[in-house]
């Protein structure tokens, strides 16, 4: 999840359809969705901001420097399994 909002700022609803799209079956369950977004607001990799849409505040996620940093450290670690892997 926090791969695809280093991306760019994801509203909820555009969130869980991008998930959906990766996961094999088509569904992605909105309340874990949002736990983990709560989860990820809370270690500061992710930041909940709103904008105006019409008449209502839409909630709007997007990665911190922090989370940026952890999605690096995520894709070093893969990449370095996978040249062991590879012998």
């Amino acid at each position: 999840m926090l791969s695809a909002i280093a991306e760019r700022p994801y509203r909820f609803r555009e969130l869980v359809s991008r998930l959906e799209r990766q996961v094999e079956g088509g569904h992605v369950d909105d309340n874990a969705v949002g736990r983990s977004l709560r989860r990820l607001a809370n270690d500061n990799h992710v930041r909940k901001s709103t904008m105006r849409d019409g008449d209502r505040l839409v909630p709007v996620y997007a990665i911190t420097d922090e989370g940026r940093l952890q999605v690096h450290l995520y894709h070093a670690v893969i990449d370095a399994y996978h040249r062991i892997q590879r012998g």
